[in-house]
């Protein structure tokens, strides 16, 4: 004789600690309520917040969840110090905008696992930012560490590979058949305003961060207002141009960067070589 467990018999992983707005928490099975503090999360929730909604989730190993407004997430496995399967943390993120603080969970690589699309995310130590578009494209940014190391995030689908260990670094991500291009480092303003929204702001860049703009924040135009698929275009002056080993160049080295493709084009031939 079998028995089904009841949803009071699964283990509590978590619960929440703000609902702002309408949140809802959906049980396997369909079984929908609302979610207000205090309210508990089990592995295999789903939760989703309104157009005007946010919410924050505190994990059992001690990761930091926001979701912004219109945001759905499911928790597909969560298991910390069981006896029962390996510790480990796989989160979907199927719409919207999240910040994703990690705990203790975060400490040992490919433990803390989020799926956004055809891309997964390992995440090590790390505090991160993530838009989730299922008709365009998604984000995701390595946010400055609150306390600790900066830690890392990577990045991965079925033909591309990519690693974000720097402040404010972010990457575009496409479809499973498409490359990763190399991450971009945007400045802070830009990051606000890109994850921007409801329970958004103090989470995203705390008011007392060091961390400082790299100077093109007036230049620079979010994704989405560019046609050409290009973040950002900059001359730049290189002493070096790609290549096997060092070579000898002038002033006049103008360069083209495409920071999506990590490719540098020249705009000038260089300056003659004095002659000896």
């Amino acid at each position: 004789m079998t028995s089904k467990l009841s949803a009071d018999d699964v283990p509590v992983i978590g619960h929440c600690t703000v609902a702002d707005g309408g949140v809802v928490i959906e049980a396997p099975g369909g079984v929908e309520k609302p979610l207000i503090v205090d309210g508990k999360v089990r592995a295999g929730d789903r939760i989703l917040t309104g157009d005007e909604a946010a919410a924050s989730l505190k994990f059992i190993d001690g990761t930091h969840m926001i979701l912004g407004a219109a945001s759905t997430l499911i928790v597909d496995q969560f298991a910390y110090e069981s006896d029962t399967e390996d510790d480990a943390a796989h989160l979907t993120l199927e719409m919207g905008t999240f910040v994703i603080e990690t705990g203790d969970l975060g400490v040992s690589a490919d433990t803390f696992l989020v799926y956004t699309g055809d891309t997964t995310l390992s995440l090590r130590s790390a505090r991160i930012a993530v838009r989730v578009d299922p008709l365009g494209y998604d984000l995701v940014t390595l946010l400055p560490a609150k306390t600790g190391p900066l830690g890392e995030v990577l990045a991965h689908n079925k033909i591309g590979v990519q690693i974000l260990n720097r402040s404010l670094q972010t990457l575009r991500l496409g479809g499973g058949e498409e490359d990763i291009p190399a991450p971009l480092t945007m400045p802070s303003g830009v990051v606000s305003e890109t994850y921007g929204g409801p329970g958004m702001a103090e989470v995203l860049i705390p008011p007392d961060d060091t961390v400082t703009d790299d100077g093109h924040a007036d230049a620079f135009q979010p994704f989405e207002t560019l046609p050409d698929r290009f973040l950002e275009r900059q001359f730049m002056n290189r002493q070096v141009f790609p290549h096997d080993g060092p070579v000898k160049t002038g002033d006049g080295d103008g360069m083209l960067e495409d920071a999506f493709e990590g490719t540098r084009f020249r705009l000038a031939d260089p300056d003659p070589e004095p002659s000896s």
